[in-house]
């Protein structure tokens, strides 16, 4: 039962690592974004913070404290990318 459980998150985790991979190479080939080094090492540490800082903040009760977890995360991955002007969720103003 455990494998079965670690090979459902294991399918999980590919699954989503390929489909930000494929946004991302889209993205480039748009001039949306610029990737430096590997798009699939890059794709994984975007999907490890996205979950870990999900993870962390829904641990937590102090709501504040949980945006400010969510809006770090955002801004380094975006960093990470080379976004610099986007609009944050729910603000409608330019970051």
């Amino acid at each position: 039962e455990k494998a079965e459980i670690r090979q459902l998150y294991q399918r999980s985790y590919l699954g989503l690592l390929k489909l930000l991979e494929t946004r991302i190479n889209a993205l480039v080939r748009l001039g949306r974004v610029r990737i430096t080094g590997n798009v699939t090492d890059q794709s994984r540490a975007i999907l490890a913070s996205l979950v870990g800082a999900v993870a962390i903040a829904r641990s937590i009760d102090d709501s504040d404290e949980q945006k400010r977890i969510l809006q770090a995360a955002q801004e380094n991955i975006l960093a990470l990318i080379g976004v610099t002007d986007f609009v944050a969720a729910g603000s409608g103003t330019a970051q």
